[in-house]
């Protein structure tokens, strides 16, 4: 009978690469380099999920728990999973460094072989370097068991997982599909990434604050108006709206000594505010005379400071930022005779050109010459030279230095 001396004689080479199939990397592909960048058995070239060369990683085993003193095995292993241990409380340490693209989660009894042969062990300690000082070296190519069951995979044992056949990704094994901390069945908003109950939520700050005021009335019937105006902003996911803001006047410049304490009014606003940077202006106008301009026991001109409190809305994310200082002093008008004063000037401004004479200290009459406005005013007095000066109109007699 012939045979076929050169197919006995002559290992089989599928692709033709000059790399016998028994050891080929790729029998059906030629690589005649047999390039394997991960190291998983499988060439480059037919390789559809190659990952990035491993590295080693430190990872520091104990053999065995001191009290009571027992010796790591499956039964104690799987007795104990979920248990956490002190490096005082272990004995038998071994400084591995392991090939793996992660360390091996610490806290954990393992299977593994090391060099001694398969036994069990408890991982103290994992770090992503490489340890100085190993006792052995393990690549990726070994089997690592973790002992304590894990059915769904998510790297929460069975005994600390609250979904057991759920793949999650929140700390208590559950699924968490918009990733804001809340597992899915607890979540309100399980698509829509949300701070309190996993919905989006707004939150509001105070942005900006003004006070002005305004000299109303007539000089027999003088009166005035302080209009007090916060904007509130929403640097929250979601449209809302807080339920009023608070104004308060202080004495003090201090958030923690502000002195005496009078609260104007509070403030609604039944606008939604935009998420994302939205505004909206919460005003209050209060009106006085200069005949009884007291406000909470005191004159108004002895408040200098003002409190912004937004009172957190229905759905608000954080009231931590709900309260502003504002430590600019402010300058309230409540003396009649400053009224009249301001009153004349602007009416006398606004109606008719008026004489300003300027003087030095000696009397000696400097500039003579009518005015239409008040710009007109503080253009002449901001070419004056340095120095002291007197300044009189119609209504007032002033003294300025420059």
């Amino acid at each position: 009978m012939p045979y076929n001396i050169e197919s006995i004689c002559t290992p089989v080479d599928s692709d033709g690469d000059t790399i016998p199939d028994s050891t080929d990397n790729c029998p059906s592909t030629p690589n005649t380099n047999q390039l394997d960048t991960d190291s998983d058995g499988i060439g480059d070239v037919c390789d559809n999920n190659i990952t990035q060369p491993q590295t080693y990683k430190s990872h520091t085993f104990y053999s065995s728990i001191r009290s009571p003193y027992s010796l790591i095995n499956e039964q104690v292993a799987l007795a104990n999973c979920g248990q956490t241990y002190s490096s005082q409380e272990l004995a038998g340490r071994n400084y591995v460094n392991i090939q793996t693209e992660a360390p091996l989660i610490s806290g954990r009894f393992y299977y593994l072989n090391f060099g001694r042969g398969y036994n069990y062990y408890y991982l103290y300690q994992s770090n992503s370097g490489e340890h100085n000082d190993e006792d052995y070296r393990i690549d990726f190519h070994e089997e690592i068991i973790s002992v304590c069951p894990d059915t769904d995979g998510d790297g929460i044992i069975d005994g600390q997982d609250y979904c057991l056949n759920d793949y999650g990704t929140s700390g208590n094994g559950c699924p968490d599909t918009d990733g804001d901390g809340l597992n899915d069945y607890d979540d309100d908003c399980p698509n829509e990434y949300g701070e309190d109950n996993g919905c989006p939520l707004a939150d509001f700050v105070v942005d900006s604050f003004n006070l002005t005021q305004e000299n109303v009335g007539d000089v027999n019937s003088p009166f005035f108006e302080l209009i007090f105006c916060a904007t509130i902003k929403n640097i929250g996911d979601d449209d809302g709206r807080p339920n009023n803001i608070e104004i308060i006047l202080t004495t003090k410049n201090s958030i923690y000594d502000p002195g005496d304490i009078q609260t104007i009014t509070t403030v609604s606003n039944n606008n939604n505010i935009d998420s994302n940077g939205g505004t909206s202006d919460y005003c209050y106008t209060h009106s006085g005379t200069f005949i009884d301009p007291i406000f909470g026991g005191k004159r108004l001109s002895d408040y200098n400071y003002v409190w912004i409190i937004i009172e957190k809305g229905p759905e608000e994310y954080s009231t931590e930022n709900n309260e502003a200082f504002f430590s600019k002093k402010i300058n309230i008008i409540s003396n009649k005779n400053s009224l009249i004063k301001s009153k004349i000037i602007n009416e006398s401004l606004n109606n008719s050109a008026k004489d300003l004479k300027v003087f030095n200290l000696s009397g000696t009459l400097i500039k003579s010459i009518k005015i239409n406005t008040q710009e007109d005013e503080d253009n002449l007095i901001n070419n004056l030279p340095s120095g002291f000066y007197i300044i009189k109109t119609p209504t007032e007699t002033r003294k300025i230095v420059k």
